[in-house]
Order: C-alpha cells, then sequence, then structure tokens
C-alpha cells in the first residue's frame, strides 16, 4: 500500500462510528483515517494476494498515512502512534446511513492475552449472546423517515439481548418509524450467505474479535425503489493464519444465526401494523432513557431463533499463545 507521511490538516472526527474505542477520522470524501495496526496493515497488504475472494466484503485499503517505524512492534495488536490506514468509507454515498454493527465470534482476544484479559473476554462472551449465537450487538444506528431523526445507541443497547429475544436486534435496525421495512432486510440474506461461503474456503483464518457492518440507505426513495446496501467485515487487528485445519467455525457460527435473524424477519414480521410499530418505537426510547427494553412483539413473534442452544458445547476455537 502506498504511505505518506502526513496527515490531511482537514481530518475531522468520523461521525458514522457506532461501536469501538473511536480514534477513526474522516479524512477527505470516501476516505476514513484508522489508527493502524501492525496486524491489521498486514492483513490489508496481503488482501487481494491471499484472500481474494473476501476482498468484496471488506473496506477497500488506499494506502498509510505517517511514517512505520523500523523496530520491532511491542505488540502487534495495537495501534501505532500517528499512523493510519486509509480505508474506503462504507456509507459515504448514503444520504441517511442506517449502520448495525455486530461483534463476531466467541473468543474476542489475541495472541500473548493475559490470563485475567482472556477470562475477562469469555466473560463478556458468556454475558451475551457471542457464546450461544456467535455475534452480539455493538451498536446501531437508525434514520426514522416519520420523524427525520436518527436513533443511535451503543453499550446500553447491545446489554438488552440475550438469545430469547435477539430477533428484536434486527426488527429495530430495519424500522423506519412507520414501518418494519423486510425488503430491506431481503436484500442482505444473500451477501450473507456469499460471505458464509467466502468464510467456509478460508482454512487456517481465524477472525478474532472482528465485526459485520450492515449499512443501508434509510431515507425515503420512489415507491418500487430500493435502497443502497452494503455488508463488510472488519477489525482485523486480532486476525492470523494458524497452522490448523478447516475455516473460523466461531465466526461461521455468528454468520449463519445472522442470515436466520434476517430470514425469520422477512418471514414473520407484519410490516406495517401500526400498534406494533408504536411498541418499537416506545421500546426505542426507552433505551435511549438507559432503562430496560420491553418486550417487542411483531407479527407471528418468532422470539428465539431456535429452540436449543445454537452453541450447546460453549466451545471455542483456540490460538496458540
Amino acid at each position: 500500500m502506498l504511505t505518506s507521511p502526513t496527515l490531511p490538516t482537514q481530518a475531522q472526527p468520523y461521525e458514522h462510528q457506532v461501536a469501538g474505542h473511536g480514534g477513526i477520522l474522516k479524512a477527505c470524501d470516501g476516505i476514513i483515517l484508522k489508527p493502524a495496526v501492525p496486524n491489521e496493515i498486514d492483513f490489508y497488504t496481503n488482501l487481494l494476494t491471499t484472500t481474494p475472494s473476501l476482498a468484496k466484503f471488506v473496506p477497500k485499503p488506499s494506502g498509510i498515512k505517517g511514517r512505520i517505524p523500523e523496530s520491532e512492534f511491542k505488540s502487534r495488536e495495537k495501534p501505532i502512534k500517528n499512523v493510519y490506514l486509509m480505508l474506503e468509507e462504507i456509507p459515504f454515498s448514503f444520504r441517511r446511513p442506517c449502520i448495525l454493527d455486530l461483534k463476531m465470534g466467541i473468543r474476542h482476544y489475541g495472541k500473548g492475552a493475559s490470563e485475567q484479559k482472556q477470562i475477562r473476554a469469555m466473560n463478556k462472551s458468556r454475558e451475551s449472546t457471542s457464546l450461544s449465537l456467535g455475534f452480539r450487538v455493538s451498536g446501531i444506528k437508525v434514520f426514522h423517515t416519520n420523524t427525520e431523526t436518527f436513533f443511535e445507541a451503543r453499550k446500553e443497547f447491545s446489554k438488552q439481548f440475550n438469545q430469547t429475544n435477539i430477533a428484536d436486534v434486527f426488527r429495530v435496525f430495519f424500522c423506519s418509524g412507520e414501518r418494519v421495512r423486510t425488503e430491506v432486510a431481503q436484500l442482505f440474506i444473500e451477501p450473507v450467505g456469499e460471505l458464509i461461503q467466502v468464510i467456509e474456503g478460508l482454512g487456517g483464518y481465524r477472525f478474532y474479535s472482528s465485526s459485520l457492518l450492515l449499512t443501508f440507505e434509510g431515507c425515503h426513495l420512489q415507491e418500487g425503489v430500493l435502497p443502497q446496501i452494503r455488508l463488510c467485515l472488519i477489525d482485523f487487528a486480532k486476525t492470523y493464519v494458524e497452522q490448523c485445519e478447516g475455516p473460523d467455525e466461531d465466526l461461521l457460527l455468528g454468520l449463519r444465526n445472522v442470515r436466520k435473524c434476517l430470514e425469520e424477519l422477512v418471514l414473520h414480521a407484519d410490516s406495517s401494523n401500526k400498534e406494533q410499530i408504536a411498541a418499537l418505537e416506545n421500546a426505542m426510547h426507552e433505551i435511549a432513557k438507559g432503562t430496560q427494553m420491553p418486550p417487542i412483539r411483531l407479527g407471528s413473534d418468532p422470539a428465539t431463533i431456535s429452540d436449543e442452544p445454537t452453541n450447546p458445547t460453549g466451545k471455542h476455537q483456540r490460538i496458540p499463545q
């Protein structure tokens, strides 16, 4: 990738980041600057030669800003000071981007993590839907066409969900304030399936702590016109290629359950029931206030995505420390 030693003077905090630790900047039209991590630099540098099938599902890299030190890195999973990855801004062409950020997999720590960090990370997986379903909610941003406003939530939102009500995440995400946009949910099912096929073919890859980003255009469109969508896998600071057989089953667990949630929503949701949409609106107001989210019931109410735990063994993959 191309390297430039200086940051653009017009760089500003990025307004569409819905999860993570911050630090992402908007450089110019269509380009964001993400604090560079050695592992992630390697991933993007080798992307087209090692995993070309994955390229359509990740932000396009366009270079590095800053000077990379010649000395050995203390950690391959921590940002290099004053060095940024230049990446495609996924929702750049969207006027009112709706964004759902899902932390994928079960294990969210990398090589060399202390025992304390491993325990803390696995406790978060057990306390959320990560362990049972292979994904959890990190953040959400939804444009409501009836009020011309955004609903946005991060940690206070993700703590509301477990295996029995995870379908509500997608009901909230696709709600316009007037109806549930099941036709938009339908658009994501095929690309999620394509990504599953790609990951199934990547033996040895382990995408620890990566996220899945679902983005679509939320503004009013002409009747019969479907919105633009993007499905991307992001965050590769803890991605490794190991001497082990098979694909990343933890990531696949999450992707298959995301697809199942989308399919259930399309199949069961009554997209125009005003009473049920009002219940959705009320739930989102309660989340915004930091209170417990009330139950949401739409259509024939598939309350869970499986009668049995999707990952009943509670096992997760390991990599050498």
